[in-house]
């Protein structure tokens, strides 16, 4: 069970540092500079003009306390009925516990395309809220920004770039011990296939890198899911085990198990994945499999 309001990160001028570094739409690489988007005060808190698919154009209340990007069912009926979602965008259901105590089961889906200023990002979680509710801008978006905080004075929303402009999902700046070891270089050189990403669980966000280490021809796929701190969760401890299972890379497809540990830090316990991909295999999200956990989304760069 996730909450879907996790409570404001002590004040909205601390900014919630995410390691987002490879969470934007194709395009040149955009170097340390910050982008700023007007924001307007209504009813004691900050919107945002949020585009949703390059289609349509929302006001959104910026709440760092909502766990996912939420949307009423008017205005998720209308992108349905425009064919803006489309079946192959539904993902699943979540229970939430909501601020009063009580919960509610609510259908996510994926949004291919979600703009604030010039910063977009592709694969974005959402929830499919009330209809009398106001459309969210929560973390599933804001914590794959570089950084971002809230310019009261001005009344400006200011992220903080240093991003690329390569992934198609959530990255979540895997720390050295995931990216930089000599025994991370001589894996991934007898890969098939490398992803890197991240995924939500019960100790938060984590860095996730996965291994692909027989081709899609294989009777069975075997791979190696690394996961470690992330800059917004450092607390997390590096670990690895093996996974067998199948992945068709070109029809976007991963079912995947655990099977032995590799490297165990007390007490995770191995967890296990079902997601599919949209662009023949460069990018996949989806489920992750274990108790406490939620989703995962990965690029592949290898």
């Amino acid at each position: 069970m996730k909450r879907l309001r996790l409570g404001l990160y002590c004040t909205l001028l601390v900014v919630s540092i995410a390691a987002r570094a490879t969470d934007l739409t194709p395009g040149a690489a955009q170097s340390m500079r910050a982008e700023t988007v007007p924001l307007t005060r209504e009813n004691g808190t900050f919107v945002v003009p949020v585009v949703i698919n390059n289609q349509i154009r929302l006001n959104f209340t910026l709440d760092s306390g909502a766990s996912d990007v939420s949307i009423p069912l008017d205005v998720f009926s209308t992108l349905v009925r425009t064919a803006t979602i489309q079946q192959s965008d539904y993902l699943d259901t979540q229970v939430y516990s909501l601020a009063d105590g009580s919960t509610t089961q609510t259908p996510r889906f994926r949004i291919r395309f979600l703009r604030v200023g010039n910063v977009e990002l592709r694969n974005v979680i959402a929830s499919v809220g009330p209809k009398s509710s106001s459309p969210l801008l929560g973390q599933s978006f804001l914590a794959r920004l570089g950084s971002w905080a809230i310019d009261n004075n001005r009344q400006l929303l200011v992220i903080n770039g240093s991003w690329s402009a390569l992934a198609d999902g959530p990255n979540s700046g895997p720390s050295t011990a995931l990216s930089n070891s000599a025994d991370s270089e001589r894996e991934s050189r007898g890969s098939i296939a490398l992803f890197r990403g991240s995924y939500i669980c019960a100790r938060g966000l984590t860095a996730l890198v996965l291994r692909i280490l027989t081709p899609s021809s294989a009777s069975e796929t075997r791979a190696q899911f690394s996961f470690g701190p992330s800059q917004l969760n450092p607390s997390v401890t590096a670990g690895s085990f093996s996974m067998v299972g199948h992945v068709d890379l070109s029809r976007g497809t991963m079912t995947l198990r655990p099977i032995e540990w590799i490297q165990k830090p007390e007490p995770y316990v191995m967890v296990g994945l079902e997601g599919t991909s949209s662009d023949g295999g460069r990018s996949f999200y989806g489920r992750v499999v274990g108790a406490g956990c939620d989703s995962f989304s990965m690029l592949r760069i290898q």
